[in-house]
Formats: C-alpha cells, sequence, structure tokens
C-alpha cells in the first residue's frame, strides 16, 4: 500500500465549516509583473490567486510569467489564470486531486455565486481541523476496489454500497488506465463484509485489507492449510 494511500486512510472528509482562515494572501489584478514576482518569491509559493475587488479571477503559477517584462500589467495576463478552486462545500478528496493534478499546494476558497476569495487552503489546515473528525474517523472505513474499466461504472459502486446500507462520504479515481480502473472509497456503515462480497460477485478486486473481510480469512487458512499438507 502507498504512502499516500496510507496518508489518505489516516485523513477523513474535512468540510470548510470548520477550517481557519488563515491564508488568505493574493495577487491584486492591478499589480505587474515585477510585484507578482517579488511576492511569489516572499510566499515560496508555484501558484497564487488573483483578485478583482476581492473576487476570484484565477490562479496564476509563477513559472506562467516568468518570461514577461516587469512592467507587464497582469491586467494583460487574464488567459493564464486557471480556474482552479473549492467551494464551502468541498472534501479533502476534492482538495487532494486538485493539488496532485496541478502540483501545488494549496487551493483557493471562493464562495459560490459572486466567487468572492475567502483564503488559500493547505495541508496545514487540513491537519489542523482533522480532530474535529475522529468520531466519524471510527465509524467509517477507506475501501480501495479495482475493475476492467470497459465494465467499470460509478453508478454500479454507489447502487452496491447504497443496497448495504451504507454511506458513501468521498470518493475519487486513483488511477484508470485501457485496462483497469481503481477507486478510493470512504464510506460509513454497519457492516463490511456481506458489502465485500457484493463488490467480488460484481467482479471488482478489492485491494484494500480489512479486518471484517471473511473471504481474505478462507484465502489465508486455506493457504496455512496447504503448506501444512505440502511439508508433510
Amino acid at each position: 500500500m502507498c504512502l499516500m494511500l496510507i496518508f489518505l486512510i489516516i485523513l477523513h472528509t474535512i468540510m470548510t465549516n470548520k477550517m481557519s482562515i488563515k491564508e488568505k494572501y493574493s495577487l491584486d489584478i492591478n499589480l505587474n509583473v515585477g510585484e507578482a514576482k517579488q511576492l511569489f518569491s516572499k510566499r515560496n509559493v508555484k501558484a497564487l490567486p488573483v483578485v478583482k475587488n476581492d473576487i476570484y479571477q484565477g490562479l496564476l503559477f509563477q513559472n506562467a510569467i516568468a518570461d514577461f517584462q516587469d512592467s507587464k500589467a497582469l491586467s494583460l495576463l487574464t488567459h493564464l489564470f486557471k480556474d482552479i478552486s473549492l467551494q464551502k462545500d468541498y472534501t479533502f478528496f476534492d482538495w487532494f486531486k486538485l493539488c496532485s493534478a496541478n502540483d501545488i499546494t494549496q487551493v483557493p476558497l471562493v464562495s459560490s455565486k459572486i466567487r468572492k476569495f475567502k483564503t488559500n487552503i493547505s495541508l496545514e489546515d487540513i491537519l489542523e481541523d482533522y480532530k474535529y473528525s475522529a468520531l466519524a474517523m471510527e465509524l467509517s472505513t477507506v475501501l480501495v476496489i479495482k475493475k476492467d474499466s470497459q465494465t467499470f461504472s460509478y453508478s454500479e459502486v454507489i447502487q452496491i454500497i447504497e443496497a448495504h446500507g451504507a454511506k458513501v462520504l468521498a470518493t475519487f479515481i486513483g488511477s484508470s488506465n485501457e485496462d483497469s480502473t481503481e477507486i478510493v472509497l470512504k464510506i460509513l456503515h454497519t457492516g463490511l463484509n456481506e458489502l465485500l462480497q457484493t463488490f467480488r460477485r460484481y467482479e471488482f478486486d478489492i485491494i484494500s485489507y480489512h479486518d471484517e473481510d471473511l473471504h481474505q480469512e478462507t484465502l489465508k487458512d486455506n493457504s496455512e492449510y496447504l503448506s501444512k499438507y505440502l511439508t508433510v
């Protein structure tokens, strides 16, 4: 199991109504490239949000302005702004996907209607508020499953989970190619073994290990029996 997956297991879904507002720095659209470069150097980040009267315009990457003259106005470079942001109902998995896909360490948080810039969400913010999710962590499980890409269906996954009275807290695709698709699920449940067996009946492979998985225990017992038989 990779370190990142272990990290995902440790962390739970974090809602922003618990998020402490710390990193609100941004680039005003009226600045020029030289001033922006100074702020990038001061903050030591790869990307900064650009705002106009507190309204989010997009995320500007430091390397995107490296070759421009310092006198160039940011307002003339709006084509370089990337529409990358989170809204108040985001989960840790949403934050993680954006950071991984764009090689950044923080994501702008904006309001849903007028897209007012609120803050930057970093890993430190996530960890700071992890304490609020302790109870839910005890009742939830991170499940990693895989299936042939041609027959994989998100709706099928959700139907199987809900049919067993479980609830999906968060999910994202861990990896996908022509052969197979692997997804990570954060679920609340009252019993895991029957759910795992149903996934297997629908030709899903269970990648994560679970103590409640009686199928794994059966395989283990059979393996130990065979090993003893062969050594007789």
